[in-house]
């Protein structure tokens, strides 16, 4: 990694730090409060929100009322970090770009979805996992798709939603020591962020995983897929999805299910067998080593393409590790010229694929400009020097 001894850069790497120290403050509690699974009073607030609306209908801040359910909600939840934030015009700015992203639902929107209307929830076990059904009450905030990162603003935001009635949807459990553990489960943030991906699928696609086998059964259902092989390595969700949920498919033939470990899978396989691989291995946008580990697999295929589940969220992460990468040398460059800053801390030597691609990355910094600052540390740009990474 190199940085240019230069004041404009020093100035931008300040500038760079709040807005994302700002941002994180807003991101964080955000997850807080959507954990808490909290419920607004709904008439006190659409009150509110009719008040809002005409208001904001003036200053033209709004697109629509959805819009203004989200921001007098979060703003109001979220008022006490308003004095934490670096400038308080930022508070205001952000809480108006998640409202902007943020939805009102009817519930029947996801209704219609083809696997929710077709799969009915038995509840059945096989051996630790469980097939059984979760819940959403009537205006409980949730995501219904993966964070967004808004480049003019240097900001992570989560996408929000609410829907107007009580939501039903499938998941899978497992015991564990410590209680049961959420494996997978059909929410609108299953259905949105997968659609993309279902759009894209052709021919013979391989699925890494199974879960509930959502993204199976709508690719299932088109035409252009002409098969789908699933490779899942827990013997007891083959189970559950053979006789819980595979014989409510209406395309069941065109699924074959091999039960075998991932990673060992991919090492062995020819390329060009399947003109499309899903990859769902993981239990969340945590789980940073199996996504590197897989790309690492992947590289050496030239025809099969590969969509990553969750890869945006996954480059979300990763940046935490370059910026703080660049932040520490930046401090080196200009000897404690910048303020003090809490950064991620260093992934260990029990993230080695994560470390191995990282310093691949860290070796094609080179700042000599403020703009050449921001491009190494935004999503976009993070995926190109991974997937360029020779390793």
């Amino acid at each position: 990694m190199y940085i240019l001894d230069d004041n404009e850069i020093m100035k931008r790497l300040i500038v760079f730090y709040n807005h994302k120290k700002n941002g994180d403050l807003v991101y964080n509690a955000l997850k807080e409060l959507e954990l808490k699974g909290t419920v607004p009073d709904y008439e006190r607030m659409i009150r509110f929100v009719e008040d809002t609306w005409k208001d904001s209908k003036k200053r033209n801040y709004y697109r629509t009322q959805d819009a203004a359910f989200i921001y007098a909600y979060i703003s109001k939840e979220l008022s006490y970090l308003s004095g934490e934030i670096i400038r308080t015009d930022m508070f205001e700015e952000i809480m108006l770009y998640i409202s902007f992203i943020g939805f009102l639902f009817y519930k029947e929107d996801f209704e219609r979805d083809l696997y929710i209307s077709k799969i009915k929830i038995n509840d059945s076990s096989f051996g630790d996992c469980r097939f059984t059904s979760g819940h959403l009450d009537a205006y409980e905030l949730t995501e219904y798709d993966i964070d967004q990162y808004n480049y003019s603003k240097e900001l992570v935001l989560p996408r929000l939603c609410f829907l107007n009635n009580r939501f039903d949807y499938p998941v899978i459990t497992k015991k564990t020591d410590s209680g049961e553990k959420l494996i997978r489960a059909v929410t609108p943030f299953t259905i949105c962020s997968i659609e993309d991906y279902i759009t894209k699928s052709l021919g013979d696609v391989l699925v890494l995983g199974c879960g509930l086998g959502y993204y199976t059964y709508q690719i299932s259902m088109k035409k252009t897929v002409k098969s789908v092989t699933i490779v899942e390595k827990d013997k007891n969700i083959i189970d559950l999805f053979e006789n819980a949920i595979l014989p409510q498919f209406k395309n069941a033939k065109k699924i074959n299910i091999i039960n075998a470990d991932p990673f060992d899978y991919i090492n062995k396989l020819e390329d060009a067998k399947y003109r499309h691989c899903f990859v769902d291995i993981w239990d969340d946008d945590n789980d940073i080593e199996s996504y590197f580990k897989m790309k690492a697999l992947c590289k050496r295929f030239k025809k099969t393409k590969f969509f990553f589940y969750l890869e945006e969220n996954f480059l979300i992460r990763i940046r935490e590790q370059v910026f703080a990468e660049v932040m520490k040398e930046g401090n080196s460059v200009f000897e404690g010229s910048l303020p003090k800053m809490e950064l991620a801390k260093p992934w260990g030597d029990d993230m080695p694929y994560s470390k191995m691609y990282l310093q691949k990355v860290y070796d094609k910094i080179k700042i000599n400009n403020p703009p050449s600052l921001i491009s190494y540390c935004e999503p976009k740009y993070i995926l190109q020097y991974i997937n360029k990474a020779k390793l």
